[in-house]
């Protein structure tokens, strides 16, 4: 059985959400893998509890949990006489920040890695839409992402699936015996911030993201 197989890496068409149906098709959601766990814990008489992780302050579905793994990139800012003095390197790219700055800058290319140097009085920068708390911009080829910050990097396996999907509006965990164990990628941990550690990088609100902080996530029985 796989989770989040059909489709591509771009489009993910899995919509099987009980694991009643992921066992007649194969392939199932978080939901799904949470609720074949459970049951068959039960089977053996043990109790367990599915978690739902979501992220606070979403009414209308813009924000959800970035898994592991992405590339949180620096960027170059121009120094206080307002020019840019750095010269642009590789696939590097020279922007505008948005967010009210209008400073001159250099953003990290579709690795996300910054090859650039900071030149004179510029600075080095985390989190190119400055003053918010989701700094990052999720980097895509097209204008204005082209000069976003954050790229997804190898993602964590998942069950028979390698290459899953890495943004999600929520996720299903199990709680048994006082541990928490994801039956989608197979991790496990001792607390809900131990979990939080081992499988969330961040967090995204439309195309803009923040890192993993604790009290991000709400954990929420089911």
């Amino acid at each position: 059985m796989t989770y989040y197989a059909s489709g591509t890496p771009s489009l993910y068409l899995t919509r099987v959400g009980e694991e009643e149906g992921m066992l007649q098709t194969g392939d199932g959601r978080c939901g799904a893998w949470a609720q074949l766990l459970k049951e068959a814990l039960r089977v053996h008489g043990v109790s367990s509890t599915i978690y739902a992780l979501s992220v606070p302050n979403n009414p209308i579905g813009l924000k959800g949990i970035l898994v592991k793994n992405w590339i949180f990139g620096r960027h170059i800012r121009s120094g206080d006489d307002g020019e840019r003095d750095s010269s642009v390197v590789g696939d590097t790219d020279q922007a505008i920040t948005p967010g009210g700055q209008d400073q001159p800058c250099i953003t990290p290319g579709s690795d996300g890695i910054l090859q650039s140097t900071i030149e004179t009085d510029d600075t080095y920068g985390d989190g190119v839409v400055q003053g918010q708390d989701y700094s990052y911009l999720i980097y895509d080829p097209e204008p204005p992402n082209k000069y976003g910050d954050l790229v997804p990097g190898e993602p964590l396996p998942a069950q028979g699936n390698s290459n899953p999907q890495q943004q999600f509006p929520n996720h299903a965990v199990i709680e048994y015996g006082g541990d928490y164990y994801d039956p989608s990628y197979g991790i496990s941990a001792g607390t809900q911030g131990d979990y939080e550690d081992a499988a969330i990088d961040g967090l995204y609100y439309s195309w803009n993201a923040r890192k993993i902080e604790d009290g991000l996530i709400n954990w929420t029985s089911e």
